[in-house]
């Protein structure tokens, strides 16, 4: 009846001849488990998918409730600009003073009236020299400008918003700390139960194992006998 389910399977004629051939297999009957439920724990804990995403929700959610805290305390921020300007207005022939001590000079102011006799008056010139134009990197150099701001933001009209911010990002925090828990405990009761079954499997083998030789061994004896 065998042979002929295995033909029927297999889509032969009932009337094919069959020949089974019993392969010889090295079973090692040595399947003793040397780790212990815990060490498979820890290292599933360290590989498994689920495990790791569970952990680094639990951080993102810290660092957001972290974040989220900042905006209760005011906030101090400073600006540094630095800018300078070039115009081609300014490029022609002007004075560059030098910061050395004035000249003495006399000037023209005018003109006696009635004849062309000048008028005079001491005055005192500016120390320099006159150039014929100011280029670009001249400009630039000299109207380089800086300044400095501060700003501070004080948390008074949307307080009541911010906190709320913070009661949310804290759920959100333990519910990720949950999470994780219940993520680690089912992982343990599916190692542990795993453990367990591979265990009970391996002593059932053992004492099949046993039970096979005991039967050869009485076979032995009942053959010798007769």
């Amino acid at each position: 009846f065998l042979f002929f389910n295995l033909k029927q399977s297999l889509q032969f004629p009932a009337s094919t001849p069959l020949e089974i051939e019993v392969p010889q297999l090295d079973i090692d009957t040595d399947l003793t488990i040397s780790e212990t439920s815990d060490q498979i724990y820890n290292a599933a804990y360290e590989y498994l998918p689920e495990v790791q995403s569970a952990r680094l929700k639990l951080q993102s959610s810290l660092l957001a409730l972290k974040s989220t805290k900042g905006n209760l305390y005011p906030r101090l921020s400073a600006n540094v600009n630095v800018f300078s300007n070039y115009s081609s207005a300014a490029d022609r022939a002007r004075f560059v003073g030098d910061g050395g001590p004035p000249i003495p000079s006399t000037v023209n102011v005018g003109y006696v009236q009635g004849s062309n006799t000048p008028v005079l008056r001491d005055t005192e010139l500016p120390s320099g020299t006159n150039v014929d134009g100011y280029n670009t990197s001249d400009q630039l150099q000299d109207n380089i400008a800086r300044s400095i701001s501060l700003s501070l933001q004080i948390p008074i009209f949307n307080g009541y918003q911010v906190r709320s911010n913070v009661q949310r990002s804290a759920i959100a925090n333990q519910q990720a700390s949950i999470n994780l828990k219940d993520t680690e405990n089912q992982l343990r009761q599916l190692v542990e139960t795993a453990y367990n079954d591979a265990m009970a499997s391996s002593k059932t083998y053992q004492s099949s194992i046993k039970q096979v030789n005991a039967r050869e061994e009485a076979f032995r004896m009942s053959k010798s006998t007769l």
